[in-house]
């Protein structure tokens, strides 16, 4: 999986040196739980496999033992980070969704409820929900 750019930063100076290490030398070149071949059709989807490296136990970017890392095919990786990147993408939601746009005031100030109301949200009942908190109005 490609290393998203705000963690860049969270990994050790010699990540490039571990994984090659852990693909190719540990590994052989193989997914360490299927045994797919790296760069050779894979026996399941027969897409083309490139093998990644994978936290196993503690999916922090610093947590970079050779215990918590392996080789793993597409399917693998996917397989396995699917219920965090899921928790993941949860959190970047809500956290997304906590962060409304509201009116600093003034003369074209509507005590914020333009704000609310040309906020995008995925619940439309959500911003009913909101307006009447904030403006007793629905």
């Amino acid at each position: 999986m490609p290393i998203r750019p705000e963690n860049k930063s969270r990994y050790p100076k010699d990540w490039k040196l571990r994984s090659r290490f852990i693909r190719f030398y540990r590994a052989k070149n193989r997914c360490e739980w299927c045994g797919a071949e790296n760069y050779h059709p894979h026996p399941i989807t027969n897409s083309k496999v490139v093998l990644t490296v994978a936290h196993i136990y503690d999916h922090r970017p610093e947590a970079c033992s050779f215990l918590n890392l392996a080789a793993l095919c597409q399917r693998c990786h996917n397989r396995h980070d699917s219920a965090e990147r899921r928790k993941q993408r949860r959190m970047r939601l809500n956290k997304d969704q906590l962060q409304l746009p509201f009116s600093t005031g003034g003369a074209s100030s509507n005590n914020g409820t333009e704000a609310i109301t040309n906020a995008k949200f995925k619940n439309p009942l959500c911003t009913s929900a909101i307006m009447v908190a904030f403006t007793g109005k629905g």
